[in-house]
């Protein structure tokens, strides 16, 4: 499953990606030619990404508008997806986005239009031209609604980037000093002096040349939870009332277990009737996540015995039981259980998942078992195909809140994903690769009706799949 794409915006830089390097091949315009008399020109960038992994983002679709890009890297920037934004910063970790011209530009000014991550957003803008020292802080807690034609009061307009000298630059980096000082930048405005260097610089252009599309925002349908600048959806379900949205991302955590933890517990042979309610394809056959071939309608197909793949269906512990020893309620919470072929299933054992790199066994969807290639770990792993590892990777974010006490007093396993000794209740490799898989497989219609069933089913809720930049807000 692919990222959905961004639409290109005018007159801008969105920064929609999630990467450590980001290596951009495109057709660069040769409109920054000198001319007789000196003009100011607006910039447009415009990001769409296709392909996510953990080490960088592959793009296409790459367009510049009067602006002679050459590559653009980042250090703790993650992509927000929605927003057509690129946060700054992870954590208490500075962050840093430098971009690379293919010739010198006069800049005079970049308008950075930004809203706040955290309360006390902060960046600073420099040149390789001039070293701005000043440090800006961010005041606007929503993105704007409009990123083509943004209000004129919003965003901070950095000046003398040409040291006011008409001085050029190869380079651009915007950067924070960590200290939770995360800022969400959804575009920058290049005002460039053309046709000769030296003199005074004229104002802002912020008349847009033309784009072939247009860009889109996500704030009509999202509001700021508190002061921590979480987004929430405006249509989030009374059911999360109790829930004090404006705390910091581990107290929140904290807070959420409190409430998704109270739900009735399931007998086992009921998971049957569950699947067979909340877990229908639109044909009416039970939607497997391991393999495409199952192909039962509710009453059919339940293991028994199997000896290959397509024989019956069972009830999958996600999370492998061993790793909690079978107790309750961990054992039949509908969340993390799921109805997936026998056979495929029985070769998962109990691997924590992964990304395989030589793989022993592959299913005849595509899921893989073999050694993991996945820095930070090296043995066997479980891969699921890339239409579900967003399902798995929010049903775990879910699974380490919701039992964030019990998890405290396990033992610790060295295959698992999860690592009781850890405040995120997660091993730091499989942090980082299920954020990376809840951005690639974003939350799909199948989960959002299957966690509208669970809460009828066992009365709560999964707030991973409630919220979209909750992952990022608890466990980046």
């Amino acid at each position: 499953m692919k990222i959905e794409k961004k639409k290109a915006v005018a007159c801008a830089g969105v920064l929609a990606a999630s990467a450590l390097l980001i290596g951009l091949a495109a057709p660069l315009p040769s409109l920054l030619t000198a001319t007789n008399n000196q003009h100011i020109l607006c910039a447009d960038i415009t990001f769409g990404t296709e392909k996510y992994t953990r080490s960088n983002a592959e793009f296409s679709s790459v367009t510049t508008t009067n602006l002679p890009l050459s590559s653009i890297s980042a250090e703790n920037a993650y992509w927000e997806p929605g927003n057509n934004a690129m946060r700054l910063g992870s954590g208490s970790k500075s962050g840093r986005i430098e971009i690379n011209f293919s010739e010198p530009l006069v800049i005079t000014k970049v308008r950075v239009l930004a809203y706040q991550y955290d309360s006390n957003a902060q960046f600073s803008l420099s040149s390789s031209a001039f070293s701005n020292q000043t440090v800006y802080t961010v005041e606007e807690v929503n993105p704007p609604s409009d990123l083509i034609n943004p209000p004129s009061d919003y965003g901070i307009t950095v000046e003398n980037l040409d040291n006011g000298q008409g001085l050029s630059s190869d380079q651009i980096v915007i950067s924070n000093s960590g200290e939770k000082q995360r800022v969400s930048i959804c575009k920058l405005v290049f005002t460039i002096l053309v046709g000769g260097s030296g003199g005074e610089s004229s104002s802002d252009s912020q008349s847009s040349s033309s784009s072939s599309s247009s860009s889109s925002s996500n704030s009509s349908s999202s509001s700021t939870g508190g002061e921590g600048g979480l987004e929430l959806p405006e249509n989030l379900p009374t059911y999360y009332s109790p829930v004090d949205w404006s705390l910091e991302s581990l107290d929140l955590k904290t807070d959420l277990r409190d409430l998704i933890r109270n739900h009735q517990q399931l007998d086992y042979k009921t998971l049957w009737d569950a699947f067979e309610d909340i877990d229908l394809r639109d044909d009416g056959t039970i939607w497997d996540m391991y393999s495409e071939a199952t192909n039962y309608r509710p009453g059919s197909g339940q293991c028994g015995n199997y000896s290959g793949e397509g024989d019956c269906y069972n009830r999958e512990h996600s999370v492998p039981k061993s790793w909690f020893d079978d107790a309750a309620p961990m054992y039949t919470d509908l969340v993390h259980l799921v109805p997936t072929d026998g056979y495929v299933n029985g070769r998962r054992s109990n691997y924590p998942f992964g990304e395989v790199g030589s793989a022993t066994y592959t299913s005849g969807s595509g899921c893989k078992l073999g050694s993991s290639s996945y820095s930070g770990y090296s043995g066997t792993v479980f891969e699921p195909t890339d239409d579900y590892k967003g399902d798995f990777a929010r049903i775990y974010f879910y699974f380490v809140t919701c039992y964030e006490n019990e998890l405290k007093n396990w033992s610790y396993g060295s295959g698992w994903n999860f690592d009781p000794r850890s405040e995120y209740g997660l091993n730091n490799w499989s942090r980082e690769m299920l954020l990376e898989w809840s951005h690639l497989d974003p939350i799909s219609q199948k989960e959002i009706d299957r966690n509208n069933g669970i809460y009828d089913w066992q009365g709560n809720r999964n707030p991973f799949v409630d919220v979209p930049a909750l992952a990022d807000y608890i466990f980046a």
